[in-house]
């Protein structure tokens, strides 16, 4: 009994086939799924897309479990945990946290919290806040500026 590759239009005995599939520059392979792809990058995707496989495409490297996936992003990547995303650059991990209004994080001491209270609380101690817009300012000038301008009824 032979095998035929479609891809490589080549036959082959079972033991050859798998031999085949696995060795050849041709066939990118999945053990888990049993799945043959045509390109490595069908592959990697493959890997990135299934939820049985834990791959770090950044470090190209597998997992057992999907919580050693989640420690490795933490340790070893700059990683919105609430996200579940990684990012290339701790700037690009910055930038997320301010743009993203479910963070409550201090872009002066590039500091994370999990609370909007514990946020608000270390804004009023360290920086100057708006308790209404929930805004920062470095100064109590830019402060004042704000209030004039979006509170003039408080402002006294």
């Amino acid at each position: 009994m032979s095998y035929h590759c479609e891809r490589c239009d080549r036959y082959f005995s079972p033991r050859g086939f798998e031999q085949h599939r696995r060795a050849s520059q041709r066939h990118f392979y999945c053990d888990e799924h049993d799945m043959d792809f045509t390109s490595w990058v069908g592959l990697k995707e493959h890997w990135v897309q299934s939820p049985e496989h834990y791959y770090c495409q950044r470090c190209d490297k597998h997992l057992d479990y999907e919580e050693e996936l989640e420690e490795h992003y933490e340790h070893e990547h700059h990683y919105c945990t609430e996200h579940k995303r990684v990012f290339y650059t701790p700037k690009g991990l910055k930038e997320h946290y301010v743009q993203h209004t479910d963070h409550f994080f201090c872009q002066y001491h590039n500091q994370h919290f999990d609370y909007v209270d514990e946020f608000l609380d270390h804004a009023e101690r360290q920086h100057y806040v708006c308790r209404d817009c929930e805004r920062i300012f470095g100064t109590s000038e830019k402060k004042e500026i704000h209030d004039e301008k979006h509170h003039p009824d408080d402002y006294w």
